[in-house]
């Protein structure tokens, strides 16, 4: 593993770290959108007063928060690019190499499935959004225990309503494959 990152180049890693940097803040400002909500509408109920320093900084919140998540979005799909170019360039010139007696033995669509395959795997593992999902669910976590210190009742029925969504999309899923697998066959006879 290690030696397949070192032949990505090192400065793909660290535009993939910094993917990842820009992703995490995105996720720390948007957790500060609903507390800046919330601190907007406690003051002016409280208040009878609607400061515009307080819309003002929600605003910026968001902005920084979008900002960071398109530069994420752009810095993981270079990566993701530069990445593939990188290994392919250097998967082709061992394979030239160090395996001609194969590409003659073995034919050209071997080397070049060998060549898909590898880069395929390491590009499932080279890509930002999987510490990000981790971090979504994180996110999410607090978001939750945020959501529970503001209202109780509002949050246990969002709550119940996500897991029946995720509940009714895994059934129609199932289904949808199960048709999909018959069709096939259909078609195949």
């Amino acid at each position: 593993m290690w030696k397949l990152l070192k032949n990505v180049g090192y400065k793909n890693l660290i535009i993939f770290f910094l993917a990842v940097i820009f992703g995490v803040l995105s996720m720390v400002f948007q957790i500060g959108i609903p507390l800046q909500i919330r601190e907007i509408l406690d003051y002016t109920i409280n208040n009878k007063d609607i400061k515009i320093q307080m819309i003002i900084t929600l605003f910026l919140i968001y902005i920084i928060s979008e900002i960071t998540e398109l530069i994420s979005g752009i810095l993981s799909t270079y990566t993701e690019i530069s990445s593939e170019k990188e290994l392919r360039k250097k998967l082709l010139k061992n394979i030239i190499n160090n395996k001609s007696e194969k590409i003659s033995e073995k034919g050209v669509g071997y080397i070049q499935t060998l060549i898909f395959d590898d880069i395929e795997t390491f590009l499932s593992i080279m890509q930002p959004r999987i510490v990000i999902t981790s971090l979504y669910t994180l996110y999410i976590l607090i978001s939750g225990y945020i959501m529970f210190k503001i209202n109780i009742l509002y949050t246990v029925i969002i709550i119940f309503y996500l897991i029946s969504i995720f509940f009714y999309f895994k059934i129609a899923f199932k289904k949808i494959q199960k048709d999909f697998r018959k069709f096939k066959i259909v078609k195949e006879n």
